[in-house]
């Protein structure tokens, strides 16, 4: 360095003419530690133990030629020439000094003059920590999937169609939690509420459809990704589950806080048993519609109001304006007065999200909540 008088000189790389081979420093370690049954050879023995078998079967091919590889030499002409008083060390020779050494740092590399500063400031010496390394275990690699709709389903058919011969030999095993037995399709919301399928059309056992992986029916309570571990509980057991690989799909919930007295008026459509408790309800309504003599009141019972003009809301309008024109048979209160849909949108029109690309098809919507009387309320 003092033939470099360099002030914001940040680094200098000394090069020895001969480098040390992986085979001089594992001699070299194994002579510091005592090892003195272990020692290189030139060629690979004949009369191999089980261990050595093991070794030039495996991990020899990659291994071996970096330990017999040749010293490497270099012209270090240039820098001998600014270094004339200080001979060349022989670092064969000073291995073993250089790994004692270590040894007693701890082999905990460190910046001097940072050290320098910290005594300065009356700071303690740093302390070694020992890192708990995790053993590895014996178990195949593990993906979990966390949830069962939508994205969890696809996620799995996709990974299965890769994997198939890896997930049926146990080499990778896929484990799949979820609060249902059943995964529900949701597209077909407005046939339930119309009563032309039944709720239990729309259901399929996740074990089913899941076919391959294990199912484990329980809530999801905790999730470690620094430990790569999952905390479930199913029924009065608690589980941890280890993973390699984490798919996350536990979808959303509807928020019914944003419009007021939603949470306790409205109905979402999404969940186990709301179809069937908002199509049990709206009969409540129209049996109490049949017997309440006050106009007023029983126009009340009369009003259905669905909020949001997107694909979901269009169809459900769509959907229970036709339920409502077909219960006019079994309630004539519906002949004499009308139940009213109306279709709340924040924004003009319905259907915003196609209205620019597809709109003859909008149209098509719009022409047929006419058909039925289901009034669109604009900016509300």
């Amino acid at each position: 360095v003092r033939a470099v008088p360099i002030d914001d000189l940040k680094q200098l790389n000394v090069v020895n003419s001969t480098a040390v081979t992986s085979g001089e420093l594992l001699e070299a370690f194994s002579q510091e530690l005592g090892l003195t049954n272990c020692h290189g050879v030139p060629d690979m023995p004949e009369d191999l133990n089980d261990l050595e078998k093991i070794y030039y079967d495996k991990v020899g091919p990659i291994f071996s030629p970096y330990l017999c590889t040749l010293p490497s030499h270099y012209d270090t002409t240039s820098l001998r020439g600014l270094m004339k008083d200080i001979p060349e060390p022989n670092l064969v020779a000073r291995l073993p000094e250089l790994l004692r050494y270590a040894a007693k740092r701890n082999f905990v590399s460190f910046d001097s003059e940072k050290r320098k500063r910290q005594k300065a400031k009356g700071a303690t010496e740093s302390q070694t920590h020992l890192r708990v390394v995790k053993p590895v275990v014996d178990r195949p690699k593990t993906i979990v999937i966390v949830g069962t709709g939508y994205v969890s389903f696809f996620a799995f058919k996709k990974l299965y169609s890769k994997l198939r011969r890896q997930i049926l030999s146990g080499e990778i095993r896929v484990q799949v939690v979820g609060m249902s037995n059943f995964h529900a399709f949701h597209g077909f919301v407005g046939e339930m509420i119309g009563g032309q399928i039944s709720a239990q059309s729309t259901r399929s056992p996740v074990r089913n459809i899941f076919e391959g992986a294990e199912v484990i029916r329980g809530k999801v309570e905790h999730i470690d990704p620094n430990a790569q571990n999952i905390l479930v509980r199913a029924g009065e057991r608690e589980l941890q589950l280890e993973y390699d690989h984490l798919v996350y799909g536990l979808g959303s919930v509807t928020r019914n806080d944003k419009v007021p007295g939603l949470a306790r008026h409205g109905w979402t459509l999404r969940g186990e048993g709301t179809v069937q408790g908002f199509q049990n309800q709206l009969l409540e309504m129209l049996e109490a519609a049949s017997l309440e003599s006050n106009p007023e009141k029983r126009r009340k019972l009369l009003n259905i109001v669905i909020v949001g003009a997107g694909f979901t809301g269009v169809e459900m309008a769509a959907a229970l304006a036709e339920y409502l024109e077909y219960l006019k048979d079994y309630y004539p209160v519906l002949e004499t007065d009308p139940a009213q849909v109306f279709l709340c949108n924040r924004g003009e029109g319905i259907l915003k999200e196609i209205r620019s690309k597809y709109s003859r098809l909008v149209r098509y919507a719009s022409k047929h909540l006419e058909k039925y009387d289901v009034r669109v309320l604009s900016g509300v």
